[in-house]
């Protein structure tokens, strides 16, 4: 019998490589998929002015479950990729399965945008904080990593707008058991946001990481993967 697909979906600025730790927890005991969102690590930046996007983030993964011939599977997203699987959720509710996520900001403004977007200018990362400047030039490419945070931070101007962002109704539509996970040291996602969004879910719940922090790589990932084999494998 071969073994149960999950896809795990990373965040903002990550990569597969982000999830690695994750993936080799799970690999006991599901067949584990991943892939580049466009711009992220191995995965080219759209061409010319073209946008990033949720929407497109969303057709992205339609067409790895397509090429991989994947019907309906569990999926894990950190962050911004578990806003992409609660959008494939609500707008094609047959490409995906059961989902959790992890610190996943579902409550966009304006402001909450523009707070976000502070911490994406790559001449003060360069300045400021240079070993991360290193990291995501590794990760995303040297020629490539300032174009990313410009349009990353573009497109959470554009959820900000109200573009491309799921609404109280969104939530509403989503059948799928949903699980929205949040480290209990979470300084970007707040509690009051997840717990907002999983009332409106129809089978949606919230769980708290303990010594877990915003970034993958301080979450408590023996924990979460502990949690994603548990929920997958009983339902």
């Amino acid at each position: 019998m071969s073994a149960q697909p999950i896809l795990l979906l990373h965040g903002a600025l990550g990569s597969v490589v982000q999830l690695k730790p994750l993936a080799d927890l799970l690999a006991g005991d599901f067949a584990v998929y991943a892939f580049d969102f466009a711009g992220h690590g191995s995965s080219p930046l759209p061409s010319g002015d073209a946008p990033l996007s949720i929407e497109l983030f969303a057709a992205q993964v339609r067409r790895f479950l397509e090429q991989n011939e994947l019907q309906s599977p569990p999926v894990f997203g950190y962050s911004m990729g578990g806003y992409v699987a609660l959008y494939l959720s609500c707008h094609y509710p047959d490409s995906i399965g059961q989902l959790i996520t992890l610190g996943t900001k579902l409550d966009w403004t304006p402001e909450t945008a523009e707070r976000e977007c502070k911490m994406l200018d790559p001449e003060k990362i360069l300045a400021k904080v240079p070993a991360f400047a290193q990291l995501l030039a590794q990760r995303h490419g040297a020629a490539n990593w300032q174009t990313l945070l410009h349009k990353t931070a573009d497109l959470l101007r554009a959820l900000g707008m109200g573009i491309g962002t799921l609404q109280a109704d969104d939530f509403k539509r989503i059948q799928h058991q949903v699980l929205l996970c949040l480290g209990n040291e979470d300084n970007m996602v707040g509690l009051a946001e997840t717990e907002a969004a999983a009332a409106y879910l129809p089978q949606g719940r919230v769980q708290r990481l303990a010594h877990c922090k915003h970034p993958f790589e301080e979450a408590n990932i023996p924990d979460l993967a502990a949690l994603i084999r548990e929920r997958c494998q009983n339902s």
